[in-house]
Formats: structure tokens, C-alpha cells, sequence
């Protein structure tokens, strides 16, 4: 298998050059082996000299000063240096910027850049590309010991002492990298989740990860990271259940992710591309603006918030919104997090006779990041209910025509012409909804199900449907209703 490498590379020459250029690897790969790292670092104000453009590549090609980058990036030139390699790929300077620039065809293949060089350089210590962070660490001029302490015990009951060891590996040093800025970067979290080997450089210490350890600077002993209860998303790419992996995994990562800062919030599904074309090849399965195939209803069932919601919840308008991406795709509404449900039932059908036999990004084919097509065609039960401010609600059966009152918990998404008295003028004493149930609720006591509120789409076909938020049903016992499917086309 061939690895793909990136289209242009930097030739980052000897210790003591003042210049460096840009390689056009296709042109140079008869034969030659390319072997490089590759950084990941804040951009922040200070990188606008780095950037090659299209009126920049001719002569970058021929060869450029170093003085003129950002310090961040000429810190990872001597690094690589040092290091005895000769090539590294820096994002700013490797993929022309700018509107006739190659972004589009280069975002795709990210992914596959990180995942194959040799080790990638994590700039944690710098929050702006203008700081450089090859700078004095605490850690080599106070160097940690292991130590014990012995307390007597006065109880009576047992021994005389206690002794308390010290591991040398206290969540404080580790705080260091968990919080950087780096790590609250969109990009950053696929350059490090795909990478195989790390250097971490952060103001305490340097760390080493590779991809089941992490180990401090100075120490053979790898990290114990038992104390760290956070779902990491190298871990929960490691899980061998696949099944659990593209369900409740890749909802995890897309929770975690979208909690990320991003300068361009139309970045968003590039920024997590990489890893979706991981799983599609892995896995081969298929995936569209943001979900797979086989995990689509538990992928469909994000809402907005920090926090485990009861009653009436409206996503508010937080972050503007960039671009255009159909209701059901996660990435215009974040921070998002999940309904859980189980693995079965599942009550939405993908036999719709519209559907896509193949998805945009499938094995064999993940270049296409944001897909134009932004219908997804399903089938599914739509059941009418009417929802209050309060966690009660109730829907009319339609045999007895009698009233069935049951709880509720809902999220409504942003603002989309629709329910215009709940986003406009706060909610009234009732308002009457569709809602597309698509699973039962994990780990709960009732026959709890969750699904989609949504509302048919005026000058549309017939049965075309945009989502406006998420609802939980506690108690749900009309099973012949989810048995009566409907013919849905979500935009």
C-alpha cells in the first residue's frame, strides 16, 4: 500500500542555513524517499508572513528566508533540523492560502499527512504562531524526584505507619497539556488523535506520546492516566468493538470536538475529516456531512448544551452561522452532545426509494469533505404531539380519540422559521409538533423514547422535513405507532 504524501513538503536543509524551500514532492518522488515531521500549532495574528499564496509559490519553490515565519515555525525548522530529518510539513506554508489558493483538495487529505509522517511536532507551550516554544522548561531545571512520606497512625487499629509514595505523575503536570491552548483548537484534535508519535512541548515539560503511552520528560515510566475518567480520542479510536466505535464512539469525539474553537466555523467538517476518512477505510463504511450510514440514528440525535436537560430548552444563537449545511448535519450547531440509545430498536429505515445507493464518502473515495447534496432520505414514523413549557404533553389517539397525557424533555435547534411562538415570543401554554421517533433512550427505567421534532417544508415536495430540535418521550407504549412509516426526505 502507497502512502499518500503530501503535495509539497519543506526542504528544511542544514543546522546552520538561513534559508529554507518548498518541494513539489510529485515531481521530485522518482525514486526519492520522503520521510518528515509535521506541526500542529496556533495559528493566532501572527502568521500572515508565513502564508504561501499563489503570487508567493514560484519563489518559495526556489527558496525563502527563515527570518520571514512565524517564530512557532521556525522553531519546528530547527527542531527538525536537530532531529536529522530534512522535510516537514507546515499547513501555512505547504497548502497555498488565499481564495485561489488549494485548501478545497489539500483539507481532504490532512488527515492521511498526519497519519503518515514521523512524528508530529505539538506546539502546546505557544498560543500564538509569533511566540515560538522552544523555551526553558521548569521541569529540566527542577527536576521531579519520587518520594515517600510515612505518617504515624494513632487510631490503634492497624499498622503503626502509613507510607504514601509519591508516582511522579501528578495530574498537575499533565494539566499542563490537557488545558493548552493548542488543545482547544478545532484542528488540533485529529493532527494528534491521527499522528503515531507526538512531542508535546509544553511550558512544564516535554511529553512523548506514541499511540498507547505518554511519557513525561526524563522518565521510562509511562503516564497513568487512571485518574483521567475523560473519554481521549486516541482511546476511543483504539476500541475493537467497531459497531460500538462508529455509534457511541464517534458521537463522543463529535461532542468533544465541537466544544473546539475554530476561526472559521465553515472549517468545521474539514477540521474532522481526517478522522471520518479514517473509519470509512477502516471500517468500510460510508459517510455524509458528518455521519456514517450504519450509525445515522444515533448520529442524528445531537442537541446543543453542556448539560443533561429537562423540560424546555432553546438552543440561543451563540455562534453566526457561516454556511449553509442541512438541518440534520451537527457541525452548524455546536457545542453539541447526544441522546444515547440502544443498539436496537431502531425505528428510521434507510429503504426509502430515493435514498442514495452510495453516500458521497465511502471506501475508496473520501475526498469530498462537505457534500452539496444536503437531502437524506429515510423512512420513519411522524407522530403529531402538543408540548408545553412544562415536561407534560399529549397526543390524541386516533382510534379512541381520547386525550394520552405522558412527560417529556426537549432541545429546540436554532431559529428556523418554524415554532415561531416558542423562538420569538417564549413558549405558550401548548403548541402542537411532529416528532420522528428514531430509538429508545440507553439506560433508562421506562420505555423511554427519543426522536426528532420536525416540521414539513413550505414550496417543497411532499414529505420534505427540516429538523428543529430533539425530544424525549418517557413512557412511550403505542408500539403499532412506530410501526406506521412514512416516506421522509430531511434538508
Amino acid at each position: 500500500m502507497n502512502l499518500v504524501l503530501p503535495t509539497r513538503l519543506i526542504d528544511v536543509g542544514n543546522i546552520d542555513d538561513n534559508m529554507v524551500r518548498l518541494v513539489d514532492v510529485k515531481k521530485c518522488s522518482d525514486g526519492h524517499e520522503f520521510t518528515y515531521l509535521i506541526l500542529s500549532y496556533c495559528w493566532g495574528t501572527g502568521n500572515e508572513t508565513s502564508k504561501t499564496t499563489e503570487v508567493k509559490l514560484e519563489a518559495r519553490l526556489e527558496g525563502f528566508e527563515v527570518s520571514e515565519l512565524a517564530k512557532t515555525i521556525q522553531d519546528a525548522i530547527l527542531l527538525t533540523r536537530t532531529m536529522g530529518y530534512r522535510y516537514l510539513w507546515v499547513d501555512a506554508i505547504c497548502i497555498i492560502q488565499g481564495s485561489r489558493g488549494d485548501f478545497q483538495s489539500e483539507s481532504s487529505r490532512m488527515g492521511d499527512y498526519y497519519s503518515n509522517a514521523e512524528c508530529c511536532i505539538s506546539a502546546s507551550a505557544a498560543s500564538d504562531s509569533s511566540e515560538g516554544f522552544l523555551r526553558p522548561r521548569p521541569i529540566v531545571r527542577y527536576p521531579t524526584e519520587t518520594f515517600a512520606l510515612r505518617i504515624a497512625n494513632d487510631s490503634g487499629d492497624g499498622p503503626k505507619h502509613f507510607v504514601f509514595r509519591d508516582n511522579n505523575n501528578s495530574p498537575i503536570f499533565i494539566k499542563a497539556l490537557l488545558d493548552s491552548s493548542l488543545t482547544q483548537r478545532g484542528w488540533c484534535l485529529q493532527e494528534t488523535a491521527l499522528s503515531k508519535r507526538i512531542l508535546h512541548w509544553t511550558l512544564q515539560g516535554l511529553y512523548l506520546e506514541c499511540s498507547n503511552s505518554l511519557f513525561l520528560e526524563g522518565s521510562k515510566i509511562p503516564w497513568d492516566r487512571s485518574w483521567d475518567n475523560e473519554a481521549m480520542p486516541r482511546t476511543i479510536l483504539a476500541r475493537p468493538n467497531n459497531d460500538h466505535l462508529v455509534t457511541h464512539g464517534w458521537c463522543q469525539l463529535v461532542s468533544i470536538f465541537s466544544e473546539t474553537d475554530l476561526t472559521y466555523e465553515t472549517d468545521r467538517l474539514y477540521a474532522i475529516h481526517g478522522i471520518a476518512s479514517l473509519l470509512v477505510e477502516r471500517l468500510k463504511i460510508e459517510y455524509f456531512n458528518g455521519h456514517f450510514r450504519f450509525g445515522l440514528a444515533h448520529g442524528l440525535l445531537w442537541y446543543h448544551g453542556n448539560t443533561k436537560h429537562s423540560s424546555f430548552h432553546y438552543m440561543r444563537d451563540e455562534k453566526p452561522v457561516e454556511v449553509s449545511l442541512p438541518s440534520w448535519c451537527w457541525a452548524f450547531a455546536c457545542p453539541v452532545q447526544h441522546e444515547r440509545i440502544r443498539q436496537k430498536p431502531i425505528f428510521i429505515h434507510d429503504d426509502h426509494p430515493k435514498r442514495l445507493r452510495q453516500w458521497p464518502t465511502r471506501p475508496g473515495d473520501t475526498s469530498t469533505v462537505v457534500s452539496p447534496v444536503s437531502k437524506l432520505y429515510i423512512r420513519a414514523p411522524i407522530i403529531q404531539l402538543v408540548i408545553g413549557r412544562k415536561d407534560l404533553g399529549y397526543m390524541v389517539d386516533e382510534s379512541s380519540g381520547q386525550q394520552v397525557n405522558f412527560e417529556c424533555s426537549f432541545f429546540l435547534d436554532r431559529e428556523r422559521d418554524v415554532l415561531k411562538k416558542m423562538f420569538h415570543h417564549g413558549m405558550g401554554e401548548e403548541e402542537s409538533v411532529l416528532w420522528m421517533p428514531v430509538g429508545k433512550q440507553l439506560h433508562h427505567d421506562t420505555n423511554a423514547v427519543v426522536g426528532l421534532l420536525i416540521y414539513e417544508v413550505s414550496g417543497e415536495d411532499k414529505g420534505t422535513y427540516r429538523r428543529c430540535g430533539v425530544l424525549t418521550y418517557v413512557d412511550f407504549a403505542n408500539e403499532e405507532l412506530l410501526m406506521d412509516l412514512k416516506e421522509i426526505t430531511l434538508v
